[in-house]
Order: structure tokens, then sequence, then C-alpha cells
């Protein structure tokens, strides 16, 4: 079980070598696995993919929500649970 879920899940850097998000809201490249990844992790923030959208669970120490949405190119919904100090 614990496979299946690590399988689940994606690991990735939040900005390209370039300097541009790579969580966008649109991908332009083709899909292999549409809807195959239900959480990212990124250096900065843990990030649920949800049917409402990209759901916003954990920051990083020292991270902030500016910080995030700077690197991020999609919409963010924040969870109700988020503790933001």
């Amino acid at each position: 079980m614990a496979l299946i879920e690590a399988l689940r899940q994606a690991q990735v850097g939040d900005l390209g070598i370039d300097g541009s998000a790579k969580i966008v809201e649109e991908c332009s490249l083709p899909l292999t696995g549409r809807g195959v990844v239900n959480r990212i992790i990124t250096d900065l923030a843990v990030i649920d993919v949800t049917e409402n959208g990209l759901v916003l669970v954990e920051l990083a120490h020292g991270v902030t929500m500016v910080d995030v949405r700077a690197a991020t190119a999609a919409p963010l919904i924040l969870d109700p649970a988020l503790e933001l100090t």
C-alpha cells in the first residue's frame, strides 16, 4: 500500500531552470497520466490535487503564502486547517 501511495505523489522543485513556475494551471506538454497524482510535495509546500483545484495543506518552515504564490502559476485554495503565522 505504501508503494501505491508513493506513486500517487509527485515531488518537484517549485521553479524551472529558467525561473518559471512548474506548478501551472494547464499543462503545455502531453499528459501520460491525467488524474494520477493526488499530492504535490515541493521545497516550499505540500499541495493536494482535488476535484475543486489545488489545495495548499502545508508550508515548509519559514515559508510564507507570498513565497508559495510567487512560485506557483496556478490558483491555490487554502486548507482551513492550515495555520498561517
